[in-house]
């Protein structure tokens, strides 16, 4: 099972989700720095590609993450 965090852009998902990982001993991951991490700046996927990419990025990332197991994810509305 996974704990999973919702919400819009600066509410807190990043702070909470590290302290529950910490508190629960689980592997936290942020969707937007995973994508990030492999496709490069966020601004860009949108300038570049549009949303309707950056979604499908992000859609494939999360399915990804919820094919594991005890991890803490923070992800955008």
């Amino acid at each position: 099972m996974n704990i999973v965090l919702c919400g819009m852009m600066g509410v807190g998902k990043t702070s909470v989700g590290i302290k529950i990982a910490e508190l629960t001993r689980r592997r936290w991951f942020d969707t937007d720095v995973v994508i990030t991490d492999r496709y490069g700046k966020i601004s860009d996927i949108f300038e570049y590609y549009g949303e309707p990419h950056f979604r499908e990025l992000e859609t494939q990332i999360v399915s990804e993450l919820t094919d594991k197991d005890e991890l803490v994810i923070s992800t955008g509305s």
